[in-house]
């Protein structure tokens, strides 16, 4: 079953966790801010996060990034 995770708690919900994705795209509203958003990925423990940067409108104005995360998790 597919559903569209908007939080950590989603992936939770769904049994995954930061460990199960297998993609991820982060979309800036600033460039700039690419290098402050990997020293805050890095110090969060996300080593390896597999993800990567855009550049690109964010639909609400209030924030800075927006991540969308594919995550795999085998139903037990």
């Amino acid at each position: 079953m597919a559903g569209r995770c908007t939080s950590v708690t989603s992936l939770e919900g769904q049994g995954a966790d930061f460990g199960d994705v297998v993609s991820a795209i982060t979309y800036l509203k600033h460039p700039a801010d690419a290098g402050r958003l990997r020293e805050k990925i890095h110090a969060a423990g996300f080593k390896g996060f597999p993800h990567a940067l855009v550049a690109a409108p964010i639909c609400r104005p209030d924030l800075l990034c927006e991540t969308e995360a594919l995550a795999v998790a085998l139903r037990k």
